[in-house]
């Protein structure tokens, strides 16, 4: 995001731009509508790129995040240049990936990219099965070593990994 005067057209200081990111309003006003400015980007991509949502499997129980979004590369996110799965809706996935097709193995992949949703959470996580959450964090523990593992196996499913 590039703060501009409106009256100069030139971009503002950076003393001002702290200033403007310091108000409550300025910052509501950029988390409602960054979203909504940017969404169209993710389908503009390279044609190497592809960007596609896919149904989720229904008979799992619905869960969702603080933190939904899984990057392939883990520290250097780019909601408009790098690999991600983002959970939509209970019942639809959005993938971005470089592959034309993917190899989608339907609900085992759901299990594991749900393993991820909670391991990755900061805060909150909701889940409609009480059981379905622990049960996760349990074979997370049994079968992983830590996020990033889980993470290339999920991307490996996949058939992203180059």
């Amino acid at each position: 995001m590039k703060l501009v005067d409106k009256t100069t057209g030139e971009r503002v200081s950076n003393q001002r731009e702290r200033e403007l990111m310091a108000m409550p309003a300025f910052l509501k006003f950029a988390r409602l509508n960054l979203p909504g400015a940017t969404y169209h980007e993710i389908f503009n991509v390279p044609e190497q790129d592809h960007a596609t949502i896919q149904p989720f499997p229904q008979a799992l129980p619905a869960l969702v995040s603080d933190n939904p979004i899984i990057y392939r590369n883990n520290g250097t996110e780019s909601f408009h240049t790098d690999e991600f799965i983002f959970p939509i809706t209970p019942t639809q996935v959005l993938f971005r990936h470089k592959r034309k097709t993917l190899n989608y193995q339907y609900r085992e992949l759901r299990v594991l990219i749900d393993m991820l949703l909670i391991m990755q959470a900061t805060k909150t996580v909701a889940c409609s099965d009480l059981r379905y959450p622990p049960l996760l964090i349990e074979t997370f523990q049994k079968v992983y070593k830590n996020l990033q593992e889980l993470r290339h196996d999920i991307f490996v499913r996949l058939n992203t990994l180059q």
